[in-house]
Formats: C-alpha cells, sequence, structure tokens
C-alpha cells in the first residue's frame, strides 16, 4: 500500500497500472523515475460533525490532535483563525419564523485553543437568521449569510405569482459584514439583500416588472417557484476575493453561483448603480444554471444543488478560478457527484464579459473531478473541496463523513471516514485543511516531526548484479532540531541504511543509498525509504516514501513471429499468392536464426541465417507459386526453430489466415466460375489498390488494377467448375 494509514481504495490508481510484462526489452533497462507516486498535502483537517458539539482538528496519519467544545451544534461551518482561535457556526434554534430551515445557525463563536469563548455574535430574531457559511475578511470583519422573513403579503407585493406552489411566506437571503465588538457583541457595517435586486415578469402592476432575460443582473422571484419551501434563494456558501472586493454566493435553489460587489457602501448596494463595478448591489456574474435569467433551457444547466464555491486563492493552482462541489442531485445522467473547476470570464479589473442574449461564459468546466463510476461517489447534500498548496484537491463527502485528497490527475492519495460522534451520525457540512505553516498554529502545534518528502531512482529495470542508484530527501517539519535513522527497503529486506544528525527546524537533507541486486531473486520489487520515528512524533504518515517499483530480471533470448499477411485469401491456381511474415528479436541478444513458411502441411519456403539485433523487428516477402497446388483450402503458419538457450517458444510459431486455391476465374470461392464471379469483378470495375473499394480476390493476375483483363480470364473459363 502507499499510504499505510489508509484504507485500500486510495490508493493510487497508477499502482496497478504500470506496464511490467514477461519480456521487457534490453532499451527500456534505465528508464528514470521522479516521484512515481504523489503525497497528501501535510497539515491538519479540521471538520465539524454536524450531529456534535465538537470540532475536531487531525492530522495526516488520522490522529486527533485538538477539539474544542460548545454548548451548540454547528451552524454549519468551522474555520480555522490565524490568531489560533477557532471561529464556528453555532445553531441557537431561537428563531419562531425558521424553525423548518435546513442549516438553520444564529450564532457565531470565537473560541480559543483553550477552549474559551471570547467573542459571541447572535443574530436570531423573527426576522432574521443567521445560516449555512461565513467569511472573515482581511480586517477580521465577518461576512455572514442570513435569512430575512417576508409574509406572504409582502411577497405577493414584490411580484411573486400567488399559484405557485409555496407557503406563502418567503425567507430571501442577505448578507451582512459584522465588525467584532466586546466579548458579546458587533456592529453591522455593511449588508446586501437579495430583495433589493429582483424582477419578475408575472405582474406589470409592479415596480420591478421586466423583461427577465434582459436584465441577468438580477433575480427572477419566481424562478424557484416549484419548491414548497420558503427558503427562496438558500445560499450555502460565501467567499470572498480581496483583489476584486469582491463575494461569491453558492446559490442552491437557483443552482447557480452568483457575484456581487463589496466595495459599495450598504445605500449603493440596495441600488443598482456605486462601488468599483458603478452597478451597485446587481448580480456581476452568474454561472451554472442560464435558465434562471432565460439564457438558455435544461440542457445548458451545470449545477445540480451545489455547496462550497469559492476562488482558488493566490499562488496556488489554478489561482483565480472558482471551485465548486456539485452534489449532482437531479442531474440529467444520474445522481452522482463531482468537484467542478471552471475559469470565470474576467478581466484585471474584475469586470465579466457577457454578450447581450447569451449566457455568461465559460462553456464547459476546466476540470472535474468524478468517481470512475460515477455513481460510487455521491453526496445528494452539504459537502464541499478545497485546493491544496501541492496542486491537489481535497474533497469532503457530506453526508457519508468520507474525506478524501485527489491529484489533479485524480489519483486518491488520503482518505479518512469520519467516526463521530458515531456511525451513522457522522455527516460534515465542509471541512478545511491547514499546512503545518499556518499562523494560527505554529506556535501552539510544537510536533516532532521528520518526513521523506522525495524519492528517484536511475532505473525502474535492472538486470540481477547490476545496481540501483536511489536518491531520497528527508526534511525536518517539526520545531525541534532530530537525529534519526534512514532505511532503503526492497520489498521488506534492508537495502541500506544512512543516519541524519542534527537536522534544524524546515531544513532538509539528500541521501543516497545504493542497491546491489546480485542475490535478489527475479521478480518485482517495491521501493521504500522509511525515516524513523522519533519520539513523541505523532504524523508518522509521512515517515514512508513508495518510490517506485522495481523489475529485477535476466537477459534471455527470444524471437517471435508476429504478424502474418496476405493480400488476397481466394487464388486462382498457376497465380503467385504473396505474403509479409514479420519477425521481432524480443530478447537482449542479437540473434540468428532460420524462419519455415507453410501452407498447411506444405513449405512455402524457409530462409536461413536472418540476423536481428535486441529490439528489432523485420518483415519478409515471400511468393508462392500455385501452379502445381490442388484446389483446397490452405491455412497459412510461420515458424522459427528455438535458438540457442530460448526457454519462452511460444511465440515462436504463428497460424494467422488461410489462403484458398481455386480455378482460374472462380472469385468468391465457391469452386465455379459463375455469373457471382463475373458480378464481383465488374462490380469494382477500373479500381486499383489504393481505392477503396478495390476487392484483391477480383484482381485476377494480380496486376494492382480490375481490368478487362481479369474479365477475360474470369469469361474464359465461364461454366468450369473445380469440383
Amino acid at each position: 500500500m502507499l499510504l499505510v494509514s489508509l484504507i485500500a481504495s486510495a490508493a493510487p490508481r497508477s499502482i496497478s497500472s504500470i506496464g511490467l510484462g514477461s519480456h521487457p526489452s534490453a532499451s527500456n533497462l534505465n528508464e528514470p523515475l521522479i516521484k512515481m507516486y504523489a503525497h497528501p498535502f501535510d497539515g491538519y483537517t479540521l471538520f465539524a460533525p454536524m450531529q456534535s458539539n465538537i470540532t475536531y482538528l487531525i492530522n495526516n496519519s488520522e490522529e486527533v490532535v485538538h477539539t474544542w467544545g460548545s454548548a451548540y451544534r454547528p451552524g454549519l461551518s468551522a474555520y480555522l483563525l490565524e490568531n489560533g482561535s477557532l471561529l464556528r457556526t453555532a445553531s441557537v434554534e431561537t428563531s419562531p419564523n425558521f424553525t423548518a430551515g435546513f442549516g438553520a445557525g444564529g450564532c457565531v463563536q470565537e473560541i480559543n485553543w483553550n477552549g474559551t469563548i471570547v467573542w459571541e455574535f447572535e443574530y436570531s430574531n423573527g426576522q432574521h437568521l443567521l445560516h449555512h457559511d461565513i467569511e472573515v475578511l482581511p480586517n477580521n470583519n465577518v461576512l455572514m449569510i442570513a435569512w430575512e422573513y417576508k409574509t406572504a403579503e409582502e411577497a405577493i407585493a414584490a411580484g411573486r405569482n400567488p399559484n405557485l406552489p409555496s407557503q406563502g411566506k418567503l425567507w430571501p437571503d442577505h448578507i451582512i459584514e459584522v465588525e467584532p465588538t466586546g466579548a458579546t457583541g458587533g456592529n453591522i457595517v455593511w449588508e446586501w439583500h437579495v430583495w433589493d435586486h429582483l424582477i419578475q415578469d408575472y405582474n406589470s402592476t409592479k415596480e420591478n416588472y421586466g423583461v427577465v432575460a434582459n436584465h441577468p443582473e438580477l433575480v427572477d422571484i419566481n424562478f424557484a417557484g416549484g419548491r414548497i419551501s420558503p427558503d427562496l434563494n438558500h445560499i450555502n456558501s460565501v467567499d470572498y476575493n480581496e483583489q476584486f472586493d469582491q463575494i461569491l454566493l453558492s446559490v442552491n435553489t437557483y443552482a447557480e453561483i452568483w457575484v456581487i460587489d463589496h466595495s459599495t457602501t450598504t445605500e449603493e448596494a440596495a441600488g443598482h448603480t456605486g462601488g468599483n463595478s458603478g452597478k451597485g448591489g446587481d448580480i456581476l456574474y452568474r454561472w451554472g444554471n442560464p435558465q434562471a435569467y432565460r439564457a438558455g433551457g435544461a440542457g445548458d444547466q451545470k449545477f445540480f444543488k451545489q455547496h462550497d464555491a469559492q476562488w482558488i486563492k493566490l499562488d496556488l493552482h489554478g489561482s483565480g478560478n472558482i471551485l465548486v462541489f456539485n452534489n449532482g442531485r437531479n442531474r440529467p445522467d444520474g445522481a452522482y457527484s463531482s468537484v467542478d473547476e471552471i475559469v470565470p470570464p474576467v478581466d484585471a479589473n474584475g469586470n465579466y464579459s457577457l454578450i447581450s442574449g447569451s449566457a455568461y461564459g465559460p462553456e464547459e468546466q476546466i476540470w472535474i473531478y468524478k468517481a470512475e463510476n460515477p455513481t460510487d461517489f455521491y453526496s445528494s447534500g452539504i459537502s464541499g473541496a478545497q485546493r491544496l498548496p501541492n496542486g491537489n484537491t481535497l474533497i469532503c463527502n457530506g453526508q457519508s463523513g468520507t474525506f478524501f485528497e485527489v491529484t489533479s490527475e485524480k489519483e486518491i492519495v488520503w482518505e479518512y471516514l469520519n467516526v463521530f460522534p458515531e456511525a451513522g451520525r457522522n455527516n460534515v457540512f465542509k471541512i478545511r485543511r491547514y499546512g503545518r505553516d499556518f499562523p494560527g498554529l505554529l506556535d501552539l502545534i510544537h510536533p516532532h516531526d521528520v518526513a521523506v518528502i522525495n524519492v528517484t531512482l536511475d532505473k525502474t529495470k535492472v538486470i540481477q548484479g547490476q545496481e540501483v542508484t536511489i536518491e531520497a530527501i528527508v526534511e525536518n517539519q517539526g520545531s525541534y532540531t532530530e537525529s534519526f535513522n534512514v532505511t532503503a527497503y526492497a520489498n521488506t529486506t534492508k537495502i541500506g541504511k544512512e543516519t541524519v544528525n542534527n537536522l534544524g527546524q524546515d531544513l532538509s537533507q539528500f541521501l543516497g543509498f545504493t542497491w546491489n541486486t546480485s542475490s535478489f531473486i527475479l521478480g518485482n520489487y517495491t521501493l521504500s525509504i522509511v525515516a524513523d520515528v522519533i519520539i513523541n512524533e505523532t504524523d508518522t504518515l509521512d515517515n514512508t516514501f513508495i518510490g517506485g517499483i522495481i523489475n529485477v530480471k535476466v537477459l534471455y533470448h527470444d524471437v517471435a513471429v508476429v504478424d502474418i499477411t496476405s493480400l488476397k485469401t481466394i487464388i486462382g491456381q498457376k497465380y503467385l499468392a504473396h505474403i509479409n511474415v514479420t519477425v521481432r528479436n524480443q530478447g537482449d541478444y542479437t540473434e540468428m536464426f532460420n524462419l519455415t513458411l507453410n501452407a498447411t502441411t506444405t513449405i512455402i519456403s524457409t530462409l536461413t541465417n536472418i540476423t536481428l539485433m535486441s529490439g528489432n523487428s523485420t518483415t519478409i516477402s515471400f511468393t508462392w507459386n500455385t501452379t502445381s497446388v490442388v484446389y483446397d483450402n490452405y491455412t497459412i503458419s510461420c515458424y522459427i526453430p528455438p535458438v540457442q538457450n530460448e526457454t519462452y517458444t511460444a511465440n515462436n510459431i504463428l497460424v494467422d489466415g488461410w489462403i484458398f486455391v481455386s480455378i482460374l476465374g472462380d472469385v468468391d470461392g465457391d469452386l465455379d466460375v459463375d455469373i457471382y464471379d463475373v458480378v464481383k469483378i465488374t462490380g469494382v470495375y477500373r479500381s486499383e489498390k489504393s481505392d477503396p473499394d478495390y476487392l484483391p480476390n477480383s484482381d485476377i493476375n494480380g496486376d494492382g488494377i480490375i481490368d478487362i483483363y481479369d474479365v477475360v480470364i474470369c469469361t474464359s473459363h465461364y461454366g468450369q467448375s473445380a469440383s
């Protein structure tokens, strides 16, 4: 296994797809190998199980390194702050008008490393309620998602179609920015409301009546009218882009992501002008379901109940792109989830391009992760994903409580099944991983941690007795100077050991090993480099690095017949049959050998002293004169007698094809020359070898063209029978 503490399904697919044939050629013996297997991003994963009051921080070895307790379950997200505290939503459930709201919270708590609540902000009453997600801004203010309560009368006044199935009342979303104050308070310094940016084409007496297709910057209040729930938008994630001063929202019921301007004042955010964009609080960009603004049909929908939309951070692979967990509920081609990455059509100033009357680009995602069998990976709700500094993507299947990390090539390199609070109640909204250099952890976790971070081999196929040169890099990822041993293994056999002395924090060291394969039997060996577990080391997963698979073999003799081709399968007696035979030297030595071509038991020809160098092939052309051959169907085969010391001889003979020798003029092989033969010839008359309709059997005289001469040969024997 690649990762000793992972479940079997986490092994990269590349392990089973490495081609190590039984007879590799000598020319491939020295193929270089550079870091064959990927490792997970080293850090700590934070998650808050939805049915638990405890938030957990685990390392890559699946060990819990810290927990935070609360009086409440999450509502629903949790994040680490750079001061080492936990910022966590809490489900206080004190609002009477929002009792049926999935993802209800109402409160945000900051809990320090020691478990003390150092700040708390509650936003929960009959008119509004926090839910789902929060986002910390660079100025330490916090963006929060909240519902606001609208009566049925207010909804109808805003152009809501009363005939739509619903409860009458609506809970449109709004975003607030809170400046923490004191231990239990905060100032709302900015806010944005969906309710200020509505359009509808149902009631022409309302101020927001208009042509929905002409206003992609506005929200059709009647679009998601098929929902009985009053939760109009169900925004389930919020993210911030400091470069553009913009906010990204995942709008679940509309199957879209929205981008809005944060540079506005609250007054401008309620209107249609102002801010960097000049568009106030209107939608700057939307993607995932152009049906929502009448710019596409059902076939254009890309997102299906998506979650956790976020800009990929600067300096990461895909920087500036948008990553989304696409749940896939009601997906037309089946119920499966994916992680989708798109490249938004944005310029350096944060302006998004749109051709009037069309949908926002891009047309397709640039990267999609899904399971090889798509339905094996599915979470109808919750869930999330995160792009990591090593280019991998961390994924949370929220409903099953499964976390896993994949490379850009979609290989799984880490997997964890949440066990908290217990099996069957282990669902998780989303997760985040923080690197060992995250400021909030540097002064709080002082691990002893050494790691093997890379292994390079100078060859992956070797002749028994040759040496393999191995280079490894070890790194001190902890906070203390360390001395330790590093051992190289071929399978479980020790092939070398080096000692690292006084390696300082964040420093790395190259180590060299030489493996003499003389005493090793033939076969495949997994090469691993293992750093000793040092005292008090907890993250031991990265102490082992699988460097690759090495094939130890001996030189061998092997010649093979690899192909037999004949232009014609039916030939008139006395004409020549042309047969090509391809042979290959698949061994490690230059060989001289003989070759015999047979038609059933009749020897057509024998060639002697054919010389081929290792790895080379040649095609030999034979001519078979059928003048004295009796009418019959002949099986064509070719045989090479074994060369000296050749042990694998199954490929020395090849039986491939047949040739039917018949009366002149018989081109369909029924032993009669009749009208059917004439039709076959005249049907492709004047066709040549290069033509697609050329039939070699109809070219009786074999001159490369089907012409009058072939017709004459056929008709001159018309009515004759070989029988």
